[in-house]
């Protein structure tokens, strides 16, 4: 996870399954006060399956119960 000012950018690679996504979520707990802006660059990741999704998701739910507006980037 990299911070700038009021925004953090989290870049994914490899597999997003069900482990990649637990990581994702994990990176949520590292997220400085003040960010409102969780960036997640898509971009590296080579596939995805209906795990991967599910995760992303449940990130994206908990973001929004941190007060977080999630932006998902990728190819």
């Amino acid at each position: 996870m990299q911070p700038y000012a009021h925004s953090a950018l989290i870049t994914a690679s490899g597999e997003l399954d069900e482990h990649g996504g637990q990581v994702l979520g994990e990176v949520l707990d590292g997220i400085p006060l003040g960010v409102r802006d969780l960036l997640v660059d898509l971009r590296a990741v080579r596939s995805m399956n209906a795990e991967g999704l599910l995760a992303l998701l449940e990130v994206h739910r908990q973001a929004e119960i941190l007060g977080l507006r999630m932006l998902v980037t990728g190819r």
